[in-house]
Order: structure tokens, then C-alpha cells, then sequence
């Protein structure tokens, strides 16, 4: 679920957190790895599914990037482990300029594929080498959540 955005250029007068505050809309699921699984659909069909070990197994990338959440705080320098969406959609073919992200709760955002290619997003698994965000968080390098 994306509760923040993140982008390269700070907010004015923003606080920053040594941790992340807790900034959610309800509690966060917890779905045993061998249940859980990601998929990408066209809203009616399914068009690629992953499992956790099929997911874990795709080309991994490390990025560096400062957060800044539009409630004001900024955390610099975060470090993340994840698959950028480039693998995800390589072979998803799709003329629609948005995708609709879902969580396990059913709680939704959009998202411009064009600000989702070219090596703006992720989904990580890993925050500073841990596994704190078990198992995913999205993050996205252009746009304020």
C-alpha cells in the first residue's frame, strides 16, 4: 500500500523522521508467503501472475532515494532492494495510461505508467538490507502519493 510518495526534491519546512511514522488506513494484513502472490490484469483477465519465489527470482535492483511525504516529513537517503516495474510490465501489452494498484485489503491508488517506467518504480522488498516491509512496499521515484 502506498501511503507516501516519494520524489527527488524536498518539501519546504519538512520535519525529518529517523523512522517512518505510522501513517496507514487500517491495520496491515498478514498473508502467509505461500498464499500470497502479485498480479497484473487488464480488470477483467489476468495477464501475469508471480508468487513469492517466482517474484524473488526476477532481476533485482538497489536504489538510494530521499522520501518526502505530502503530511511534512522527509526521511533522506533510504535504501531499498526490489524489482522495478520495467521487468514486471516487459511483456504487457497496453495502450492505458494509468494502472490501479491494489493491496490485500482491497485499498487502491493509481498510477501513470509513465511515471512508472524508465526505472521511476519499484516494488521492494528490502529497506536497509532487512525485510521490514513484509513482503512488499511500492515505491515510486517521480510522484507525491
Amino acid at each position: 500500500m502506498i501511503t507516501c510518495g516519494v520524489f527527488d526534491i524536498g518539501p519546504v519546512r519538512a520535519v525529518n523522521w529517523a523512522d517512518f511514522p505510522v501513517l496507514s488506513a487500517g491495520p496491515t494484513p498478514h498473508i502467509s508467503l505461500d498464499r500470497w502472490e502479485f498480479t497484473i490484469d487488464d480488470g477483467t483477465n489476468v495477464l501475469k501472475r508471480w508468487n513469492w519465489k517466482s517474484l524473488r527470482d526476477l532481476p533485482t535492483e538497489n536504489i538510494t532515494v530521499d522520501l518526502h511525504c505530502v503530511t511534512r516529513w522527509s526521511k533522506v537517503g533510504t535504501s531499498w532492494e526490489g524489482v522495478s516495474l520495467d521487468v514486471l510490465f516487459a511483456d504487457v501489452k497496453t495502450d492505458l495510461p494509468y494502472a490501479m494498484l491494489r493491496s490485500y485489503r482491497d485499498y487502491p491508488t493509481n498510477l501513470s505508467l509513465k511515471d512508472a517506467m524508465n526505472k521511476q518504480a519499484w516494488i521492494a522488498f528490502k529497506y536497509d538490507r532487512s525485510d521490514r516491509f513484509n513482503p512488499l512496499k511500492e515505491r515510486i521515484v517521480r510522484k507525491v502519493g
